[in-house]
């Protein structure tokens, strides 16, 4: 090749293209001939290999339908068809390419917990262990478990601890409505935080206020722990207006 006036040997492996040495096996620009532009790819980086155009999938992104075309069309971190890779179904959420299977209320996980209450009920037919006992309202409507508390969130709290880890789709409380027929009116559980723990701390997934009969509460994505509480327990205003009371704590799992 001639170069500003001076005749020069073509190194080995390249090819002249425009007064310019290229690399035809590798260069992207001039992939195979000269001039031959490699077609940018979404959320892909271009290569050249052997003079043949192709490309590399950006991190979390892949060629799951095999066109070239619309390159790396899928995040493996949300596709629940391909959750962490090509072809790896979710029939849950798929997040950070993680599936976590979907969840429906199974079982009830109340009976295998230790219950445990803050100052209150520590008598029987009245301590903590009423919480998941199995005895209901109907069953039994003069036994259950109750707290020190008043009309307002003040700290008193129902709580359930397991020996291994239980992944958790809702609650019910069997409480009693504000008009009692077998205790004084006004012991309802009305509100609580419902809180769980997260392994270093508790996390407030909803702040229940209001009850005036039993209430249930479904997570928004079921949660994976050791221990949950009510958390500020009280009661309504309505007659004695002090020591909310549960008749039946129930804790449905996921199946």
């Amino acid at each position: 090749m001639c170069n500003n006036g001076t005749c020069t040997s073509v190194p080995t492996g390249q090819t002249p293209c425009s007064g310019a040495y290229r690399t035809l096996a590798t260069d992207t620009s001039n992939c195979g001939a000269c001039g031959n532009v490699c077609p940018a790819r979404a959320n892909a980086s271009t290569t050249c290999s052997g003079g043949s155009c192709g490309f590399t999938c950006s991190t979390n992104f892949a060629n799951c339908d095999g066109n070239a075309t619309n390159g790396c069309e899928t995040d493996t971190r949300t596709s629940t068809a391909h959750c962490g890779g090509c072809g790896r179904s979710c029939t849950g959420t798929c997040s950070g390419g993680v599936c976590t299977p979907a969840c429906t209320a199974g079982t009830n996980l109340a009976p295998s917990a230790t219950p445990s209450n803050s100052a209150g009920g520590s008598v029987s037919p009245y301590t903590a262990a009423q919480l998941n006992n199995g005895v209901t309202q109907a069953g039994n409507c003069s036994n259950w478990s109750w707290v020190t508390a008043g009309t307002s969130p003040s700290g008193a709290w129902f709580q359930y601890v397991w020996s291994t880890p239980q992944r958790i789709h809702s609650i019910t409380i069997d409480t009693s409505a504000t008009t009692a027929t077998c205790h004084p009116a006004g012991r309802n559980l009305a509100g609580a935080d419902v809180q769980w723990w997260n392994g270093s701390a508790w996390v407030t997934a909803s702040v229940i206020r209001g009850q005036t009969n039993d209430w249930s509460y479904t997570f928004p994505t079921p949660i994976t722990t050791t221990r949950l509480r009510l958390f500020n327990a009280h009661t309504s205003s309505v007659g004695q207006g002090s020591n909310p009371l549960i008749f039946e704590w129930y804790v449905y799992g996921c199946r």
